[in-house]
């Protein structure tokens, strides 16, 4: 009832309001951007050519200070961009998620649990199916 009574109130108020939209669009215009508020941008240049999608795989680096690497290991046979471990043991098991086969579509996020870390370093962990892939 309170709306019907002051309609007119309310009419010319979304007007002012519409208007002070095109208003504010002409003079500072639309950002269509989702800009990148925060971590690390890393942009790399490749002089000769682009490295083919196969050779692109995850890799884990251990170091103590983050100055010397104590030790390399090449987690993913396949090609994948992205493997985040979940910070504690779910059901006894430490738990994955990663992106399998990202170049070529349709990409798979998968699961991947290991009894010891060390499972997840293996190649032929993940050659028969040992991972779920939705």
């Amino acid at each position: 009832m309170f709306v019907v009574n002051y309609r007119k109130l309310f009419f010319t108020l979304s007007i002012l309001l519409v208007v002070g939209s095109f208003v504010a669009i002409s003079v500072y215009g639309l950002n269509f951007g989702i800009d990148f508020k925060g971590g690390s941008i890393l942009e790399v240049s490749y002089p000769d050519s682009r490295p083919e999608a196969e050779s692109i795989k995850v890799g884990l680096a251990i170091s103590k200070n983050l100055k010397t690497v104590e030790e390399k290991h090449l987690v993913t046979p396949f090609n994948a961009k992205a493997m985040a471990l979940f910070p504690e043991k779910i059901t006894g098991k430490i738990w994955a998620i990663l992106t399998v086969h990202t170049d070529k579509p349709p990409a798979k996020i998968c699961l991947a649990s290991f009894d010891k870390a060390r499972q997840g370093f293996l190649r032929t962990f993940y050659r028969f199916g040992s991972f779920v892939a939705n």
